[in-house]
């Protein structure tokens, strides 16, 4: 990232968190904060709404509704806000019928 903060050839950075993970662009928002960059992280809008919040120079979140049908209760924006949400961890629970069909192996389930 360096080079790019030398010579900045756009206003917002879209960082893709799945290339270098949470912490990271984490502290790719930190460096382009000093630089006077705004970050809106690329993708899994479900997944960054937390650490946009987090973010001081956060300032999009693009969101494509491919995983809506993943989740009980999708994130899905409400007049272009997208509010995290509050269930433990990322908030995210797969629907339980995903799970049954795809299940590999692990724990049996009593009825």
């Amino acid at each position: 990232m360096r080079r790019f903060f030398r010579t900045p050839s756009v206003p917002i950075l879209q960082a893709d968190p799945m290339r270098g993970g949470l912490t990271e662009l984490r502290k790719i928002a930190a460096v382009a904060e000093t630089w006077g960059l705004t970050i809106a992280p690329h993708c899994f809008h479900e997944l960054m709404v937390h650490l946009n919040a987090s973010i001081p120079n956060a300032n999009y979140r693009e969101y494509m509704n491919y995983n809506d049908d993943l989740w009980i209760e999708p994130a899905i924006p409400i007049k272009g806000m997208l509010k995290p949400l509050e269930h433990p961890g990322q908030g995210l629970r797969f629907k339980p019928e995903l799970l049954i069909e795809h299940k590999i192996g692990g724990f049996e389930t009593a009825a």
